[in-house]
């Protein structure tokens, strides 16, 4: 790998890392640092341009995506992508893709497809992923489930994510209405605490209509997204963990811990919502005995 590519990557990676909600105070006490070598790197690079390395095309082309360091412009990053994707760089390849697919013109979408088709050949495996979006979302070729979930297992399993897992989890039980598929790759999401997964499974256990059915399941799944971090998944699960103790359907129903959540619900809200006029409903409705 060219050594001044490499040098804006490792650098680009660092400053990106210096802005995650689990960075550090060295992380982002070295952002200013980081900037500046930056800021040095992609000077180099534009004066590396017409050597038409591949890879210092490909940083040219995330350097005006990105627009922190020259300024943004997406005409221009295109054109560093076609130039290193035509040079055979995988990375490129897929960067372009994903340009021509949000086009609205489905040849481009097709074109973009190929390219990713290529990069794949290529060794690129993050394209799998984006192959998966493509065949679920019918850019480029028609919607087909069963190819979206073939591309995003070899996705899983080349990459072992905890991410990769939790989307064809999501294409599994959302989209192709089949939880006993999702589960496994679910599960294996939670185990590495991907927090997105978490409420996938409290629904699917959750669902009192289904083979899947488990009351302790459900309400673990629901407390790890009370118990976490983010206040409006958390307060979202009360509401669902709430209805589940109303319902009655296949366990008893316990209004006193369904007066709890919805209590609390109220108590972690701000403002007027219609998240919140839902809550005070429905505490209204056990306080009338209606519920």
């Amino acid at each position: 790998m060219n050594e001044l590519a490499k040098s804006y990557e490792s650098h680009q990676k660092l400053y990106f890392q210096s802005f995650w909600i689990n960075a550090s105070s060295d992380q982002v006490e070295a952002r200013g640092v980081l900037k500046e070598k930056l800021d040095e790197c992609v000077q180099e690079l534009l004066k590396a341009e017409q050597s038409g390395d591949r890879e210092i095309l490909y940083c040219l082309g995330e350097a005006h995506a990105y627009g922190h360091w020259v300024t943004k412009d997406k005409n221009k990053a295109i054109s560093f992508f076609q130039m290193a994707a035509d040079a055979g760089h995988p990375k490129s390849m897929v960067k372009l893709a994903l340009y021509l697919e949000r086009s609205d013109d489905p040849e481009l979408q097709l074109l973009g497809v190929n390219w990713l088709l290529k990069a794949f050949e290529n060794g690129e495996s993050s394209a799998a992923t984006w192959l998966g979006y493509a065949f679920r979302e019918g850019r480029g070729v028609k919607t087909d489930y069963e190819q979206s979930a073939a591309w995003f297992t070899i996705a899983a399993e080349t990459t072992g994510t905890a991410i990769a897992a939790t989307t064809i989890g999501r294409l599994y039980y959302g989209y192709m209405g089949r939880p006993d598929k999702a589960l496994p790759w679910l599960l294996k999401a939670a185990e590495d605490g991907y927090c997105d997964s978490f409420e996938m499974l409290a629904r699917i256990y959750g669902d009192n209509e289904s083979i899947h059915f488990e009351m302790d399941k459900a309400v673990y799944w629901y407390e790890q997204i009370i118990n976490g971090k983010y206040e409006k998944s958390a307060n979202a699960a009360r509401l669902d963990l709430a209805k589940l103790y109303l319902s009655g359907k296949r366990q008893p129903k316990n209004q006193e811990r369904a007066k709890d959540l919805l209590n609390q619900a109220i108590s972690h809200s701000s403002g007027k919502s219609s998240f919140l006029t839902e809550v005070v409903k429905l505490l209204d409705k056990i306080e009338k005995g209606k519920a």
